[in-house]
């Protein structure tokens, strides 16, 4: 079995071009302005790295003889050299004479209990003198230590002709212990780690932050996280679709985990919102758009809390927008920094992957036509579907879908 990763630097998907050069606005917005401008047109000199594996799991753990690996990344995100190296019996490392070179990106990554840890990224421009320290944990399979500390949903438009809702979502978890969560294998042989609810009826499920290179699953109401979770705090933002068949659709869902706060905020006139679990608040303006507020506090696990639109448009089956559009008019740039804060120096771009989301197999008849659903929409996107074959499909799964809802009660 090989090792998973489990890491405080941020692993970063960008499945789309938008998001991709937005990022890399932010990142040279960030970091250009650090730098001394003469350091990016001279030579940088050869140097000496140190630094130390950490046991991060109480005492006397041993991390004598462990393998650091030094990684060059260039402004891709892609690896062009990596030298190794090996701890000694109080994790001591060294890499000697490193020449570093401009405009690339410098860490250490090691491998322990089968789960692969990454140190804080350095730009060739300041690697030297710094200590490249490196923290690692024991394994846990317990949830104990799980929770939310914040999540934050954003509708940030109705698809009147698609009858779609667009979402953009925030996801904060926290790991208070001290060893890393690698979770347990599901029915289907999948191991999962932190499992993040959807709202009933939501699709086509696009990562943004916070996601590694292994994946996820999109199961029935779930995205299944496959990334151990280190000690600490991960955030986590995606998009998503949610399909209404009638003019009112609840927009909620139960945690498996405690959850500090619980946030929704809708466009302020665009839909009637009814809270359910959830309080009204002050408005909230983003990116030029004020939202309502919907909160609570201190949500426990198994408690559904949301909100109930009211007065949707039932659709007309025409062909809907892609979200790249939606998320053009709506500012993402803006949107995303006002979710994460203060977006941080090393947020480095990975390869750009196209291949979808794997997706676990599901039983339920709710879930294979949400399925179905989004197959029809992403082969029309594709143009692999004439128009007048879209709306056939469209509105015969509609149908089935709200006779489902209705034999369901729900």
């Amino acid at each position: 079995m090989g090792a998973r990763t489990g890491t405080s630097f941020p692993a970063t998907w960008l499945p789309r071009p938008a998001l991709a050069a937005f990022l890399m606005v932010l990142l040279v917005a960030a970091v250009l302005p650090a730098l001394p401008r003469t350091a990016l047109a001279q030579g940088l000199s050869a140097t000496d790295l140190t630094g130390h594996v950490i046991y991060g799991s109480g005492q006397n753990g041993n991390v004598g003889g462990v393998t650091v690996v030094l990684q060059e990344l260039d402004n891709t995100g892609a690896e062009v050299s990596r030298l190794e190296a090996t701890t000694g019996p109080d994790g001591t490392f060294f890499f000697q004479g490193v020449t570093p070179k401009a405009g690339h990106l410098y860490r250490v990554m090691a491998e322990y209990a089968q789960v692969r840890y990454y140190g804080d990224g350095y730009l060739a421009e300041e690697v030297a003198g710094k200590t490249l320290d490196l923290q690692v944990y024991e394994t846990t399979t317990s949830a104990e230590n799980i929770k939310v500390l914040r999540q934050t949903a954003i509708i940030l438009e109705v698809d009147h002709a698609a009858g779609l809702l667009r979402v953009l979502e925030s996801t904060t978890l926290s790991n208070t212990g001290t060893t890393t969560f690698v979770g347990q294998e599901d029915a289907n042989g999948q191991t999962v780690t932190v499992m993040i609810p959807l709202p009933p009826l939501a699709f086509d499920v696009q990562p943004g932050f916070g996601f590694s290179g292994q994946g996820f699953l999109q199961t029935q109401g779930a995205i299944g996280d496959v990334q151990p979770l280190a000690p600490g705090l991960r955030e986590m933002i995606y998009s998503y679709s949610v399909a209404y068949v009638t003019s009112e659709h609840s927009f909620g869902r139960a945690y498996p985990y405690p959850v500090d706060e619980v946030q929704v905020l809708s466009p302020m006139g665009l839909m009637a919102v009814r809270p359910d679990g959830l309080v009204k608040g002050e408005s909230v303006a983003i990116a030029g758009k004020t939202y309502e507020s919907y909160s609570m506090a201190d949500v426990q696990p198994g408690q559904r809390v949301g909100v109930v639109i009211r007065g949707l448009p039932v659709s007309e089956g025409v062909r809907s927008r892609d979200l790249l559009e939606t998320l053009r008019w709506v500012a993402l740039g803006v949107v995303v920094a006002a979710l994460l804060g203060v977006i941080g120096v090393y947020v480095w771009r990975r390869r750009a992957r196209s291949s979808r989301a794997a997706t676990a197999p599901t039983v339920s008849p709710r879930a294979a036509l949400v399925e179905r659903l989004a197959a029809v929409e992403e082969a029309h996107r594709a143009g692999t579907l004439t128009d007048e074959e879209y709306k056939r499909q469209r509105a015969q799964i509609r149908e089935r879908l709200q006779d489902v809802l209705v034999s369901e009660g729900g």
